[in-house]
């Protein structure tokens, strides 16, 4: 067994079947996560589900390439944007909302690249750790948050300099180089 990481609220743990187990100190963090994988399993974004028991949850591993990682090496994909967005709003469909740690411009350590699959294409995504997702959400909050999705993606949809300014520095906060960022917003404008 090998640790990937210690937090306040659980400990992450990569086991010999090459599983990753998630050992949760925290009650709240181990319901909101249990409730997100229990209602999204079967999500082409979400790692798959192997087992809930006990303050554990196994999930699948997905190796070590970070979208951060990924970044460092690679220019940043075409439909990277679009692809964060679908998950984004179904995420919100389905009734979760992440406070900013997943999508665009969101934690990239909590983002993983599948290269397996050539070109990078939809689905390549993959998000983890959901502890910090609110859920049950009322009706006028889901307009409210797809309302601020849609703003943030708006270069998508139409020219918006101001949500391609704000994504060039989420993206060079990430650790992105600015010529890549330069190239990828080229192609909204």
């Amino acid at each position: 067994m090998n640790i990937l990481s210690e937090k306040k609220n659980c400990k992450t743990i990569l086991d010999d079947h090459n599983n990753v187990i998630k050992h949760y100190y925290d009650k709240l963090s181990y319901e909101t996560e249990k409730n997100f994988y229990e209602k999204m399993n079967g999500k082409q974004y979400i790692p798959k589900l192997i087992d809930i028991a006990d303050m554990k949850i196994t999930i699948e591993y997905l190796g070590d390439n970070s979208l951060k990682k990924y970044l460092k090496n690679h220019s940043i994909p075409i439909d990277l944007a679009q692809q964060f967005y679908d998950i984004e709003i179904d995420m919100l469909n389905c009734g979760f909302y992440s406070p900013g740690e997943h999508g665009l411009g969101g934690k990239f350590t909590h983002a993983f690249v599948d290269e397996t699959i050539k070109p990078f294409e939809s689905g390549h995504i993959k998000i983890i750790d959901f502890d910090v997702m609110e859920d049950n959400i009322t009706p006028q909050a889901v307009d409210a948050f797809k309302e601020s999705i849609n703003e943030k993606y708006a270069f998508l949809f139409n020219k918006n300099d101001k949500s391609l300014d704000e994504l060039s520095q989420k993206l060079l906060m990430q650790g992105v180089e600015k010529k890549d960022i330069d190239a990828f917003i080229k192609q909204f404008k």
